[in-house]
């Protein structure tokens, strides 16, 4: 449905389709586009999504919250109203069928969140609900507030008659200064062509959302490549290079791209002799780009607003990683690794931190048993 309705380019949507991925609709600015990408199962893509999108440092107003939704089963919208209670107590839960648009922008099988911020103001949204459908017999006359929540005292019609009429007083608008265009947060990164990327995937949303999948992979997807090199797999070499290049193309790393594709065509052709010359050179290409787009997604040690992390949390969090590896629980290992996420990793914990984080996004269970043994 996202595909008919251009909010996702051609190619991102083979490769999703491919990888059963599910993608969440983002609306910023007018503009509708791709949010976050989750993949599992639809339960469990549910489950993450209810968590991004109440996470525990949120301030909910607890008056109320909307799950408008497309095509679910009540056992589906039981499922999300349990996990909503799990996360805030929020005193109404309101189911609502999405408009025809919304249905049409996302399909069935879909939903999303909508409640209000808890700041100075009191929404008493719960308020508009008809109380044992009674209705007054006398109805209130409105009451107006101005932007700083003081009451407007309108004039009557007889006041209004009385004033003197004053004469209209000439606007002379000032003149417009020069808009200064900013730079993209993607314009300067080495090897990467933005526009094609965003021509690639769809939106500048959508391609954020990939390079940031593309970034969190490396470890992984250079691990396996070099894994087949040196057993001399070409056969699975082949495919991973090939996954490799497609990837490259969709980020707009087009020269990593091109030198993924030559490497693929030597492994059709099983010229063993052009893999060995050339694969040290690809690796070295493929690692660089950890560093290269560390600028866009990495958070610098110091320079979070999130509150650091004690030692106390550390232990704790170590202790529930060992338990979801031991019982091989993939929704521990989630849940584990969202709520750390609110915080700031100490620089202490830093390296040790990663490695468990490389193998909780893998669900390599005996890798993270073994970084904790060792640490």
């Amino acid at each position: 449905y996202m595909h008919f309705r251009g909010y996702l380019g051609a190619r991102l949507h083979m490769l999703m389709e491919t990888l059963n991925m599910r993608p969440s609709l983002q609306v910023v600015d007018d503009k509708f586009g791709i949010g976050h990408i989750y993949v599992g199962a639809t339960r469990d893509c549910y489950e993450k999504y209810i968590r991004r999108a109440l996470p525990k440092f949120a301030n909910p107003d607890l008056d109320i919250i909307f799950v408008t939704y497309v095509g679910l089963s009540e056992e589906d919208l039981a499922f999300i109203e349990e996990r909503i209670k799990k996360r805030f107590d929020f005193r109404h839960i309101v189911f609502q069928k999405a408009s025809a648009a919304i249905s049409l922008n996302c399909g069935p099988g879909t939903f999303g969140l909508l409640y209000m911020d808890k700041s100075v103001k009191e929404y008493n949204l719960s308020g508009l609900f008809p109380k044992n459908n009674a209705v007054d017999e006398e109805e209130e006359e409105p009451v107006y507030f101005d932007e700083e929540q003081k009451i407007i005292d309108f004039p009557s019609e007889e006041d209004s008659e009385q004033a003197p009429v004053q004469e209209p007083v000439r606007y002379e608008p000032a003149a417009p200064e020069p808009v200064r265009e900013e730079k993209k947060w993607y314009e300067g990164l080495d090897g990467i062509d933005g526009k094609a990327a965003i021509q690639n995937s769809g939106s500048e949303d959508t391609f954020r959302t990939v390079l940031k999948i593309f970034y969190d992979s490396i470890p992984e997807k250079s691990a396996e490549i070099e894994s087949f090199y040196n057993s001399e797999n070409w056969a699975d070499y082949t495919i991973k290079v090939h996954a490799l290049k497609s990837s490259a193309k969709l980020i707009g790393a087009m020269g990593l791209s091109e030198d993924a594709q030559a490497l693929e065509n030597a492994g059709k052709a099983q010229d063993v002799d052009y893999i060995r010359e050339n694969h040290a050179t690809l690796m070295e290409e493929y690692l660089n780009y950890k560093g290269v787009l560390a600028e866009v997604f990495e958070d610098k040690h110091g320079s979070s607003e999130k509150p650091e992390a004690d030692k106390e949390l550390m232990e704790s969090v170590y202790e529930a990683l060992k338990e979801a590896a031991e019982s091989m629980n993939c929704d521990m290992v989630d849940d584990v690794m969202q709520e750390i996420a609110d915080y700031a990793i100490p620089q202490t914990e830093e390296e040790l931190f990663s490695k468990l984080k490389e193998c909780a996004d893998s669900y390599d269970y005996d890798g993270i048993l073994s970084v904790l043994e060792n640490r």
